[in-house]
């Protein structure tokens, strides 16, 4: 039986991360990060590597002592999280609009810059903007010149996202999709089930 409140936990942990808005600008170069996330509905906080590359996204974290992959594809329907259970490597699909999961990324209405700060060694520019998703409603952002989010933060509550390590570095295709040997599952309103 798939553990499914252990993927969708897995899901969640990335749900609360405060997003910047319906018309994302996604970051113009390839690179990877050290990140420490933090879930504000369980206080769980988290270390992730986050690589980008031309849009895609990858987060591979642990969670309760299991190594967990995320792939994230703005062109496909569906968040891949990739997993080993019971000695089978599983490949699962959630729809992206039920996934809950949010990687931080910049938004084209994005206020007036508010100052400057530098985040794992990278320069960046603050940005406040409104959002229901943190209490107070706004939170302040850190993001670089070519639309890279480093930090996100919220008054009283310090960072929910932020970089600890970063490079700037070109990403093989390789990071961004299923590798073989994975069985490929789709996760219903009932669990999962293979396809």
């Amino acid at each position: 039986m798939i553990q499914t409140s252990l993927i969708a936990a897995i899901i969640a942990t990335g749900a609360n991360a405060v997003g910047w808005g319906a018309e994302p600008l996604t970051p113009q170069a390839d690179f990877r990060m050290i990140t420490q996330i933090q879930d504000q509905s369980s206080g769980m906080t988290m270390e992730a590597e986050l690589r980008h590359s031309n849009g895609r996204f990858r987060m591979e974290t642990q969670f309760q002592g299991q190594d967990a992959v995320v792939l994230i594809d703005p062109a496909s329907t569906t968040v891949t999280i990739l997993m080993s259970m019971s000695g089978m490597r599983l490949a699962m699909d959630v729809a992206a609009d039920d996934s809950g999961f949010d990687i931080p990324v910049a938004d084209d209405r994005l206020g007036e810059p508010v100052g400057t700060d530098i985040v794992a060694g990278e320069p960046c520019t603050l940005y406040r903007f409104e959002t229901e998703d943190a209490s107070g409603g706004e939170a302040l952002g850190c993001l670089t010149d070519d639309y890279i989010v480093l930090r996100v933060s919220v008054p009283d509550e310090g960072a929910v996202f932020e970089a600890r390590e970063f490079e700037r570095a070109e990403q093989e295709d390789r990071w961004f999709v299923v590798p073989q040997g994975y069985q490929r599952m789709s996760m219903g309103a009932m669990g999962a089930f293979p396809r």
